[in-house]
């Protein structure tokens, strides 16, 4: 008789665990490096439209406060 001994290993849930965690890290380095180009292709898309109601140079933001201005 031959004594074969098993490697102890990981539960499954470990390594479903281990799987899940390594997902999400990609997941969470995949948003923050295409956050930045997706902003910019909102705000590009976002000016054409703008463009086509009403071609002018150029558009910005203009912020107020809400408290002075209440019926805007």
């Amino acid at each position: 008789m031959e004594n074969k001994t098993r490697k102890p290993s990981l539960p499954a849930y470990a390594i479903l665990a281990l799987i899940a965690l390594i997902a999400a890290l990609i997941l969470a380095i995949t948003n923050a490096v295409t956050e930045g180009p997706i902003a910019e292709h909102k705000m590009a898309a976002l000016q054409e439209t703008f463009s086509t109601v009403m071609p002018a140079a150029d558009y910005e933001e203009i912020s107020f406060d809400s408290a002075t201005y209440k019926t805007v």
